[in-house]
């Protein structure tokens, strides 16, 4: 049997370090908007809602290749392509509501080859060799993110409407792993016979997985309780920081690119390294009790900007070490709870409830902002984070599951 290693590798390596900088920009984007655009809270409620939102839509590509392996390249390829195309308009936008769309739109190609890579991985790679390597790739990638001041947030202050530019060429950059994905290797498995379903079957079907799953493992239920309520958290709390740090401390491109691509690049490359070696050696439940804990804290450092802005460094920081575990224990996860089995499945079911969190707590945060001041989504956020800590480590006897007896 021919070795695939090496392509997939390859390919992994450079699909996602290729694609750093434009993820740079892409999290500077809400930022840009309230300053640029004047985006409204509910445009940026609507923006940080449908990221997840859209999510949904890349179950249907996790079902089409559920063990499918045919299917798995070319998932990975016309995504990839599909995913920028709307970015490279940027420079001739003029509508808020087109960067959201375009932003959505990215999203949910990236999430849709989500199912496919982690299948590739587990197909193509040992338990340790893709631990290994998504914590490397990971690192590099925020790493970059230190050079984020100099590259994107400077230049950004000094030439007006720069940061248009600055989408299309790191969306071309993105692009160019195409070059390295057309490599990949994966032994074609007999395809299944395919039974052929109504359309309110196949749209049904992920919801049946995903209910299947969740009522029968209850080891992978109680993680997804944990990541609901932490994510809830988060993304209630993520449509009031824009305002917060733009309007109310009056933050420059080049503070903003301190804060969320510089600081949160320490706190990830520092720490990736350490949530890899802990998640072997403890349970998983603990490290997203631990995820949640930092998620808590977050936002009380966000608050602490009025009193200096090395508050809103020190809470950039916090986020990308939770980040690095998140990460870590969110996209493992799948191939984790599968073992042996098509882990797919097991992706999507986090996926679809990313998008379940995504209809409702966004909405919530605004409401919230809106109704009182913008501490309020910031502490309720950080509640439910807590809560998500409690339910991790409440109950210690069903925590049997780590990378270092996943094979």
């Amino acid at each position: 049997m021919p070795d695939h290693t090496t392509p997939t590798k390859r390919a992994f390596a450079w699909s996602f370090l290729l694609t750093a900088p434009f993820w740079i920009m892409y999290h500077f984007l809400p930022f840009i908007l309230v300053q640029e655009l004047g985006a409204t809270t509910e445009q940026v409620a609507v923006m940080v809602s449908l990221r997840p939102v859209v999510s949904l839509l890349s179950i249907y590509f996790s079902s089409a290749i559920a063990n499918r392996t045919d299917r798995i390249k070319k998932n990975i390829i016309y995504l990839t392509l599909l995913a920028h195309l709307p970015i490279l308009f940027f420079p001739f936008a003029t509508n808020t509501w087109y960067f959201i769309a375009a932003s959505a739109f990215f999203i949910s190609c990236e999430k849709g080859a989500k199912p496919a890579w982690m299948e590739l991985l587990k197909i193509n790679l040992k338990s340790d060799e893709r631990q290994k390597l998504f914590s490397w790739v990971a690192t590099c990638s925020y790493s970059f993110g230190m050079l984020a001041p100099w590259i994107f947030g400077i230049p950004m202050d000094q030439v007006p409407g720069l940061w248009r530019w600055l989408f299309v060429g790191t969306s071309l950059l993105s692009m160019s792993a195409l070059l390295a994905q057309i490599k990949i290797k994966v032994d074609i498995s007999e395809v299944p016979k395919i039974e052929k379903i109504s359309r309110v079957q196949a749209f049904l079907k992920p919801w049946i997985e995903a209910k299947r799953l969740l009522a029968t493992d209850p080891l992978f239920r109680l993680f997804q309780w944990g990541f609901f309520f932490g994510g809830a958290g988060l993304m209630l709390m993520k449509s009031a920081i824009p305002h917060f740090i733009m309007r109310e401390l009056g933050f420059s491109y080049t503070e903003l690119s301190f804060a969320v691509a510089l600081y949160t690049a320490l706190g990830y490359a520092t720490t990736s390294p350490f949530w890899a070696k802990w998640m072997r050696k403890e349970n998983l439940f603990q490290v997203v009790g631990l995820v949640t804990l930092i998620m808590a804290i977050f936002p009380l450092c966000i608050l602490g900007g009025k009193i200096h802005i090395y508050m809103i460094y020190l809470a950039y920081a916090l986020y990308g070490i939770m980040q690095a575990g998140s990460e870590i224990s969110w996209h493992l996860s799948g191939p984790l709870f599968a073992r042996q089995g098509d882990s797919s499945t097991y992706t999507s079911v986090n996926v679809l409830l990313v998008g379940v969190r995504g209809l409702i707590f966004p909405s919530i945060g605004t409401l919230l902002l809106s109704s009182f001041m913008p501490i309020t989504p910031l502490l309720v956020g950080s509640l439910l984070c807590l809560i998500g800590t409690y339910l991790m480590l409440s109950q210690r006897q069903f925590q049997k599951i780590s990378l270092g007896n996943a094979e």
